[in-house]
């Protein structure tokens, strides 16, 4: 009776699947700003993940620039009057 003898190797097959369907996540996040302001860039991919922290958008920093020179001025000015109320006393 004639025997056959066949040699056993090992070897990696890649497995592909493909399914005809659409993925959405089960997650939906909306990204807000903690500040009102005027938006100069969005600093982020949508889709990509962040870590906690990361900078995600560049806001217009004139607005707040002038509100800190606004209160330097107020401050001089109470500091002035109290001076003076020192003064008077």
């Amino acid at each position: 009776m004639p025997v056959m003898a066949h040699t056993v190797t090992t070897e990696d097959i890649p497995v592909t699947l493909e399914y005809p369907a659409r993925i959405r996540s089960y997650q939906r996040v909306e990204v807000r700003a903690k500040v009102q302001g005027t938006l100069n860039k969005m600093l982020y991919t949508e889709g990509e993940y962040v870590k906690e922290g990361t900078v995600l958008f560049e806001i217009d920093p004139l607005k707040y620039e002038a509100a800190v020179k606004m209160a330097r001025a107020q401050l001089e000015m109470a500091q002035a009057q109290l001076q003076q109320a020192s003064r008077e006393w």
